[in-house]
């Protein structure tokens, strides 16, 4: 939880501060404005999500009596390493793909107290072309962000290469830190070479999907990945703007 956390104020503060000092790469092409009050409510939000978030495993560990296991005395292979990281991130995207589409496409009628859940995360646009920024992730209703940490924290007992909480400390380690960074990734509004999308475009929509439906709601449930939303055509009939064959 602490390193969770640690890197979201990171790689927050660091997509904060480029947004401030570049437009370069950026997904609308605007300059951020110099004093955005949006900044400091995002300060406010981190800080609300994390003592929230680190209480609650306190709280949680304190009531189930969860024990951590000791630290094991030898690294994982880089293939071990690797291949949990690699399946801990898809897993994650895999079981929170149905989550994601139903907090947008449960009929209203039944659900639209699960629905309401997410509202925060997207009621935060003056204008409908507006780009993200990465310290709107911190944006999320308190049962909102609890679905996606318990799915976290499913994810990481899952090994590929052995039992039920049989993953290596340093994979989950890194697999908390990757996590963080691409959450921030995808909603920073940046276009980057560097980013998942312009690296592997076959295998992740990134940046650009996300941003669009941020501004949508309709289509792109994926956080990291775009598999699912091909299969099932939750796609625009129009690429979004960062990326050729999106």
């Amino acid at each position: 939880a602490v390193v969770a956390s640690a890197s979201f104020g990171f790689f927050g503060a660091l997509y904060g501060v480029v947004r401030k000092f570049s437009s370069a790469y950026k997904l609308n092409g605007k300059p951020a404005p110099p004093l955005d009050p949006l900044d400091t409510d995002d300060i406010w939000w981190y800080v609300a999500n994390m003592v929230a978030y680190n209480v609650s495993i306190l709280a949680w560990h304190g009531v189930v009596g969860v024990k951590k296991p000791p630290l094991p005395e030898a690294a994982p292979s880089f293939g071990k390493l690797v291949g949990e990281v690699a399946f801990g991130i898809l897993l994650y995207d895999v079981v929170i793909w149905p989550l994601h589409w139903s907090f947008h496409h449960l009929p209203t009628k039944y659900f639209s107290w699960w629905r309401h859940l997410h509202l925060a995360h997207h009621n935060h646009y003056r204008s409908p072309s507006e780009s993200l920024m990465a310290g709107l992730v911190f944006r999320q209703h308190y049962l909102d962000a609890a679905v996606q940490v318990m799915v976290n924290i499913l994810v990481q007992q899952v090994t590929p290469f052995g039992g039920w909480r049989e993953k290596h400390f340093l994979s989950r380690l890194v697999h908390n830190v990757l996590v963080t960074y691409l959450l921030i990734e995808v909603h920073c509004g940046y276009d980057f070479p560097f980013h998942i999308h312009r690296l592997y475009p076959a295998i992740f929509g990134g940046a650009p999907r996300h941003e669009r439906h941020h501004q949508t709601g309709h289509a792109y449930f994926h956080q990291f990945f775009r598999f699912f939303d091909d299969a099932f055509g939750y796609v625009e009939s129009s690429p979004p703007k960062g990326i050729k064959g999106l």
